[in-house]
């Protein structure tokens, strides 16, 4: 999925709401991924329409309502409010559709942190439906899974990004298959530094225009004068 498409991710829409004012420009926060099925967004607003907060930015259930504070999010240079008593939902073709016709902006992707704020004080609103509470419950422990995650190590096997067609598969075979001597010729044959070719097979570095034909051709002429790797 697009980062744009997650949730936590701010837009700028052009809205009519119907009321004989013509488009008005609004902030929406996405407060989970925008799917094909039913997703959920909150308008974000500067207006002073809430009472004070307090200390806390969270102010549900009372005001329904979480508070960024000026300079906390690039976007936005006043204090704004994540509004929860106007959330909707809208499906990945409904903000496709106000992205096609020009009427859609992608801003940023608010900072994971503030975002789980946000949806804990969502789960706290009295205005959200149950269905939008539920989704909120489960957006947020989907990025409380995911910031558990431990990162995969590289390691130089089949599964590396270079390795995208069969052809690059059979050159890494051939390649393990192959003794060190037929390795080096192999290099030579296909006018490939041994370093280069090391990291191009390890999805490190970009191969060259028919890398994988010419090392296949290579590996077939240094096994067969290598009565060890003949067949292979």
């Amino acid at each position: 999925m697009s980062e744009r498409y997650r949730a936590g991710s701010v837009w700028l829409l052009n809205v009519d709401f119907g009321r004989g004012n013509g488009k008005q420009e609004k902030f929406i926060v996405l407060l989970s991924d925008c799917l094909d099925t039913r997703s959920l967004f909150a308008f974000a607003t500067s207006q002073p329409r809430y009472p004070t907060l307090g200390a806390s930015p969270c102010g549900c259930p009372s005001a329904s309502c979480y508070r960024i504070d000026p300079g906390q999010e690039s976007c936005w240079s006043k204090t704004t409010y994540i509004q929860f008593d106007n959330a909707h939902p809208i499906t990945r073709g409904g903000l496709d559709d106000f992205v096609n016709a020009g009427n859609a902006q992608y801003m940023k992707a608010i900072d994971t942190g503030r975002f789980r704020s946000i949806l804990n004080c969502a789960k706290k609103s009295t205005d959200l439906p149950t269905w939008a509470t539920d989704l909120v419950d489960r957006t947020l422990q989907a990025i409380t899974l995911a910031s558990t995650r431990k990162p995969v190590p590289k390691t130089a096997s089949p599964s590396s990004t270079a390795f995208v067609s069969a052809e690059f598969t059979a050159v890494w075979k051939r390649y393990q298959a192959s003794c060190d001597a037929c390795r080096t010729s192999a290099y030579v044959l296909a006018e490939i530094a041994e370093a280069d070719f090391s990291l191009i097979l390890r999805g490190e570095k970009r191969a060259p225009e028919n890398f994988a034909m010419d090392a296949q051709a290579a590996f077939e002429i240094a096994n067969g004068e290598c009565p060890g790797c003949q067949g292979k």
